[in-house]
């Protein structure tokens, strides 16, 4: 009789370990299939394009630009950087400062989309000897 409730103990702990290697297994596996997963791939495009347009001044150029060249220039990179299944805006604010700050421009590149799944990346960039600086917010949608 002893020996066999030690054999039930051991298949017992070896059912529970069977049982939760398997939840581990699935739970991973369902990772990659899961909206974040969606998400963190927005995510990436979104800030790798808006640290590409820092690396490369496109962000700073914005305050030599007229808004309807600066909406030209960033369209024509979106559609360059941004996958096809992707949809993105970037919406960039310019302020100057005299005095106190002030936000006299405002400018929108690119077209919005009505998916749940979404992406939001926020890019600071300034002009100290002029005393400007704009705030970039890109949003990336998959289509």
């Amino acid at each position: 009789m002893r020996r066999g409730i030690v054999f039930m103990l051991d298949a017992l702990v070896a059912v529970v370990l069977a049982v939760m290697a398997l939840a581990v297994v699935a739970q991973l596996l369902s990772l990659r299939t899961g909206e974040w997963y969606k998400e963190i791939a927005l995510y990436n495009y979104a800030q790798d394009f808006m640290t590409s347009r820092d690396k490369d001044g496109t962000l700073k150029g914005t305050f030599d630009q007229t808004d309807a060249d600066a909406q030209i220039t960033l369209n024509n990179l979106m559609a360059i950087q941004i996958p096809p299944n992707m949809v993105a805006r970037i919406n960039v604010t310019v302020c100057r400062y005299q005095s106190g700050f002030v936000c006299d421009r405002n400018f929108t590149a690119g077209q919005s989309s009505s998916s749940r799944t979404k992406s939001v990346v926020r890019r600071i960039f300034t002009d100290t000897n002029n005393s400007k600086y704009g705030v970039a917010v890109m949003e990336v949608w998959y289509k």
